[in-house]
């Protein structure tokens, strides 16, 4: 049995850190974000926010899987 897709609209603080969350447990997820500059800084691995040692590494965790962080 496959795990659903999740999804996250708003990829600010909550978004992000939730969306990171989810993918590291091996859930597809897909993240959505209307400012177009904000998912080009995503997808280079630049983060708009910073949460203490936790989500770099989640970051990290998702992109080589290919997963849609």
């Amino acid at each position: 049995m496959s795990l659903p897709t999740v999804g996250f609209v708003g990829m600010t603080h909550l978004g992000l850190v939730s969306a990171t969350a989810i993918a590291s447990k091996d859930f597809p997820t897909v993240c959505y974000d209307p400012n177009s500059a904000l998912i080009d800084e995503l997808s280079r691995g630049k983060l708009p926010v910073v949460e203490p040692e936790d989500e770099p590494r989640s970051m990290e965790a998702c992109s080589p899987a290919g997963k849609t962080c």
